[in-house]
């Protein structure tokens, strides 16, 4: 688990704290995509972002060109996580206080 938590105080683990960095960068993506560019399972992004939904994180909604596929964004809250896990990640400058 790494030390980042949602609002509800959870912990976020690696792989969701990868997905929230990835979507941090995208507007929407469908879990395909997220699985291809993580390199991992479809089932294991499914349950992921299933968890992830459940926190509040992200959202899913239907493609408007193709009903079949779901795609996946962050949440309001899943951005302001995501600016916290960047802000955390961050190297500091020399001198600059933590």
């Amino acid at each position: 688990m790494v030390a980042n938590r949602n609002g509800t105080g959870e912990p976020i683990t690696a792989a969701q704290s990868r997905i929230i960095e990835y979507l941090a960068h995208r507007d929407k993506v469908t879990k395909g995509d997220l699985a291809g560019c993580l390199r991992v399972s479809a089932p294991a992004i499914t349950k992921v972002v299933r968890t992830l939904k459940r926190k509040g994180l992200v959202q899913q909604e239907e493609d408007a060109g193709d009903r079949r596929r779901v795609l996946v964004k962050l949440s309001n809250t899943g951005r302001a996580l995501a600016l916290s896990i960047s802000l955390t990640a961050r190297p500091t400058e020399k001198g600059e206080e933590t």
